[in-house]
């Protein structure tokens, strides 16, 4: 999935940026296909479609967000921690030997 960033005109000096998935980067543009004078966009706000200044590729800056395990509202959870390794944990040698012997069997070898 591809992540967005959204430049908002909020004011003189008073600018927004917001990032957002691929499904509402493509709301955005049909909607300002559609000559909409509003635009809304859900958890992140709604906005005249005079406001949006341009919307631009942030892949990078979203995994380097992720890696730092920085939170997106509504859109990107932290990276999760690694989980605690439960039940059985066997060793490399036993499952090689287990499938060795298994491959012999299928080729008829000793």
């Amino acid at each position: 999935m591809n992540y967005y960033k959204v430049k908002i005109f909020q004011g003189e000096d008073d600018k927004k940026e917001i990032i957002v998935n691929e499904e509402i980067r493509n709301r955005i543009e049909i909607a300002m296909d559609d000559h909409a004078t509003r635009i809304n966009l859900g958890e992140k706000g709604s906005y005249n479609s005079s406001q949006i200044m341009g919307i631009e590729l942030c892949n990078a800056e979203v995994a380097e967000y992720q890696r730092q395990g920085i939170k997106i509202e509504g859109l990107l959870e932290p990276a999760d921690k690694p989980k605690e390794i439960t039940g059985n944990v066997r060793k490399f040698g036993d499952i090689f030997k287990e499938k060795k012997d298994e491959f012999y069997q299928r080729m008829g070898w000793k």
